[in-house]
């Protein structure tokens, strides 16, 4: 009887910067006595009002006499964020203070933020997109060798509040549509030497963006001839390039033997982008499954069908291909036992 070749795969789905300067306009702290006034001098530009930390007091922030921003240090007045707010033109802005009591301190904190800029492989920055939601900052970082890229964003008030694209150095997208962010999700994107851009827009009108770079190799021929040999009973870490369509790696079975297979990965995804992993045995393909958004874990074995019952697989060359549908991108562990 023709050998088929059956691949048995359980597994479980999970849902799956940057250094730049803040400018502080002021940071002080301020006695007040039921009321007080403050005045600033201000560039334009994105500025963030801080009032957090402080016993009961309201800031409201004019220009001349035009209504600004207001912020509450107590409450969740703004959703609990402390509100941004463009000064559209340089000049005087008048800050009144009320706390409704005599002789409080009050910890008043006014910072410029930029929209948009350059950014650093590690670090922290409060970020801005502008006032409107549909508007988009690009964030410029430098990548000098493979590896995966880390983000978090904060300050998200609501869940997929804020949205992402992976650029190249010509804000061209690598990854298509937006993907969706969740606050303090950590997301993973696989990047190859060369300037990219992180394209993002928000309903919020600040956030924090924390990155961290690790260098990684990108694994996997780019076709079935340049296949990437696995050797049992060790793990294999590669880099799912945003833009980069398949992955070749295979198994020699010397004899007759039992193949677990681990695959481990964590992608990032825009729209419909996912990966498919297929198993190849002579002219045989067979599809496993997908890897979609978040951390995946795909744990199985492979065999042929006359060997079914002892689950082992034949011997010779086994092919495993990973292909990307849409621009998925992310990270992929392979372990061969």
């Amino acid at each position: 009887m023709k050998k088929l070749l059956s691949i048995i795969v359980c597994f479980m789905m999970g849902i799956s910067v940057l250094s730049m300067s803040i400018k502080k306009a002021s940071a002080q702290t301020v006695q007040v006595n039921s009321t007080e006034t403050l005045s600033y001098n201000l560039n334009a530009g994105y500025y963030v009002l801080d009032l957090s930390g402080n016993q009961a007091c309201r800031a409201t922030l004019y220009y001349d006499s035009t209504y600004i921003t207001s912020a509450d240090s107590t409450s969740s007045y703004n959703d609990g964020v402390s509100p941004t707010f463009e000064a559209k033109q340089s000049g005087t802005y008048t800050l009144k203070l009320d706390t409704s009591g005599a002789n409080i301190p009050v910890n008043v904190n006014l910072y410029q933020i930029e929209k948009g800029g350059d950014l650093s492989l590690d670090g922290t920055i409060v970020g801005t997109s502008g006032m409107n939601s549909n508007d988009l900052a690009y964030y410029k970082v430098n990548v000098k060798k493979a590896g995966v890229l880390s983000v978090t964003i904060s300050g998200l008030t609501t869940q997929y509040s804020s949205n992402l694209i992976l650029c190249n150095n010509k804000k061209k997208s690598l990854t298509g549509n937006f993907g969706f962010l969740d606050h303090g999700k950590k997301f993973q994107l696989g990047v190859k030497k060369g300037t990219y851009y992180l394209g993002i827009k928000s309903v919020n009108k600040s956030y924090t963006i924390t990155t961290a770079f690790k260098n990684r190799s990108i694994l996997g021929g780019t076709t079935k001839k340049k296949a990437k040999t696995l050797k049992k009973k060790k793990t294999y870490n590669t880099t799912l390039i945003a833009g980069r369509k398949s992955y070749w790696f295979k198994i020699n079975n010397p004899k007759a033997s039992k193949i677990n297979i681990s695959l481990k990965s964590s992608v990032f995804r825009s729209g419909s982008g996912y990966y498919s992993v297929y198993f190849y045995y002579k002219k045989q393909k067979h599809l496993s499954g997908f890897i979609n958004s978040g951390d995946n874990t795909y744990k199985g074995y492979i065999y042929t069908t006359n060997n079914r019952k002892s689950k082992k697989a034949d011997k010779g060359t086994y092919y495993i291909q990973v292909v990307a549908t849409g621009k998925p991108t992310g990270t992929l562990s392979m372990k061969i036992s």
